[in-house]
């Protein structure tokens, strides 16, 4: 889950989808205390990371929209 266009991801990780709901989960998930480390990997990790625990995936939900 991506807050905002991550260019730095392109060719590296798959990132694709919508969100259509739960934008106060999201916005939760940005505010929560982190901890960086010494490598670039290790940087601005939650203290105490989100677990997802119900995802809904829609074959199209934008169709209908015409």
């Amino acid at each position: 889950i991506t807050y905002e266009r991550q260019p730095h991801l392109n060719n590296v990780y798959t990132v694709f989808g919508r969100m259509l709901d739960g934008w106060e989960v999201l916005d939760a998930m940005e505010r929560l205390p982190v901890v960086g480390g010494p490598k670039k990997a290790q940087a601005h990790r939650p203290i105490n990371p989100p677990v997802i625990e119900r995802v809904t995936i829609h074959a199209n939900p934008l169709a209908d929209e015409g």
